[in-house]
């Protein structure tokens, strides 16, 4: 197996279980590059300081938040490390719900296999039969990339499968469809 994109522990109030986490998917895109329809060359793409008239290496470009029109404040990568995650090195389980209770299409984003460190096998497939027996999944949350993710523990006989979630507010509502006219349907 691949090496490991994160450890931490899955935590159930008073219990931990320290856990390895790897990516289920991969995808296989098919990219293109822009060419230059009269040269059959790529082009470049730079980065231009629209206020200076200059171009940008990449080194000095920062990142900021705008508080304003034209108004920023200039956020470094120490300043991201020192926020605290409560979820930090952690898969917090806040509650445990029906297997049927999120529709998968909406929510569910990035999927990973979990497995458990050698010390953990026990807790770790307690887990697993509990949550196929009672066919329910966890509900918890993670720290990934510097960010907060609501997520879901779910297992496939013995094993764990994480799966990140859209969080509610980030599922927009469904569009009324316009109906097109009478629709015949036959058997």
């Amino acid at each position: 197996m691949p090496r490991s994109m994160w450890r931490g522990v899955i935590s159930l109030g008073m219990v931990s279980v320290p856990v390895k986490l790897y990516l289920a998917t991969e995808s296989h895109p098919l990219s293109f590059r822009q060419l230059c329809a009269a040269h059959v060359s790529p082009v470049r793409i730079r980065r231009w300081c629209s206020a200076g008239g200059h171009e940008v290496p990449y080194s000095e470009v920062v990142r900021g938040y705008e508080v304003s029109p034209d108004s920023y404040v200039v956020i470094q990568d120490s300043d991201l490390e020192t926020l605290p995650h409560p979820s930090a090195r952690t898969i917090a389980v806040s509650a445990f719900v029906p297997q049927d209770a999120i529709r998968s299409g909406l929510f569910f984003k990035s999927a990973y296999y979990v497995e458990p460190e050698a010390v953990a096998q026990r807790p770790y497939r307690l887990l697993a039969r509990v949550l196929v027996e009672t066919a329910t999944i966890a509900i918890a949350r993670i720290a990934l990339r510097d960010r907060q993710h609501l997520c879901c523990l779910h297992a496939v006989e013995d094993l764990l499968l994480l799966n990140t979630l859209h969080w509610p507010d980030e599922i927009r509502p469904p569009e009324r469809v316009q109906e097109q006219g009478e629709t015949t349907i036959r058997p």
